[in-house]
């Protein structure tokens, strides 16, 4: 606490001040304490004869003491896949609590956890403010970044025969850009049998889209596409077995 103060006097008096165990000179001060306590305040006014006047104020000021905000977040690595993170909160001086992810309040549980928002990388700012019974505050933030995950999961077979389980060939991709999504199908000889820039399009197993269903086989599909942070195309190849 901070505070300045000021005698008035109709004479011409030398003032000291005493504030717990510090000592100041002057008819105006500034005075700031910063441990918590109370605090008696004695002040003695000295006149050009040297004779003194002394006035005492017990208790004058109470300083309490502040919590000291302290957490950790886990776990130590969070990405985009494995967005769940948790505040560890080690403050032991607090009764309340809230929480800030970039500015905005989410939570005011002692150890609230969320899943991060978005699909690419980027940092996040988790601030703890924690309040103690005498309501005097601490704020204490740190960083957390949030890594990019590329996940694409590619069937090795399907069975297009109607009964509704597995009849389709599709991919499945997170953390990559859908509209540069290309994906090609190819028989043994290298023939186009199916092209899609729909990520969300499914083969069914026909030729080019037509009335034709090829013949069960292995074939080879290769995907084309951009992760979302990224310029640089990437392809990938496996291949897929038709069962009829």
């Amino acid at each position: 606490v901070s505070d300045t103060l000021r005698a008035l006097a109709d004479q011409d008096y030398q003032f000291e001040w005493q504030i717990g165990e510090a000592v100041y000179q002057g008819d105006s001060i500034f005075m700031n304490l910063s441990s918590a306590g109370t605090y008696d305040m004695t002040v003695t006014a000295t006149d050009s004869n040297g004779c003194q006047t002394t006035e005492s104020f017990p208790a004058q000021y109470t300083l309490h003491p502040s919590p000291t905000a302290i957490f950790e977040t886990t776990p130590d690595q969070v990405t985009t896949v494995n967005n769940t993170i948790a505040m560890v909160n080690q403050t032991t001086t607090a009764q309340s609590f809230e929480w800030t992810l970039d500015g905005g309040v989410f939570s005011a549980l002692y150890q609230p956890e969320l899943e991060l928002p978005g699909e690419v990388a980027r940092n996040f700012e988790f601030c703890q403010i924690a309040t103690n019974n005498f309501g005097c505050q601490d704020t204490t933030c740190r960083w957390v970044y949030m890594d990019s995950a590329y996940l694409m999961w590619v069937p090795n077979a399907f069975t297009p025969d109607g009964d509704a389980i597995n009849d389709v060939f599709f991919v499945t991709m997170m953390g990559f850009d859908e509209a540069s999504y290309s994906l090609q199908v190819l028989d043994r000889w290298g023939v186009e049998v199916f092209r899609s820039n729909d990520p969300q399009e499914v083969w069914v197993g026909d030729h080019q889209g037509g009335q034709y269903y090829c013949q069960p086989d292995t074939y080879a599909w290769i995907v084309s596409v951009k992760k979302k942070d990224s310029a640089e195309y990437e392809t990938f190849r496996g291949h897929i077995t038709l069962i009829r």
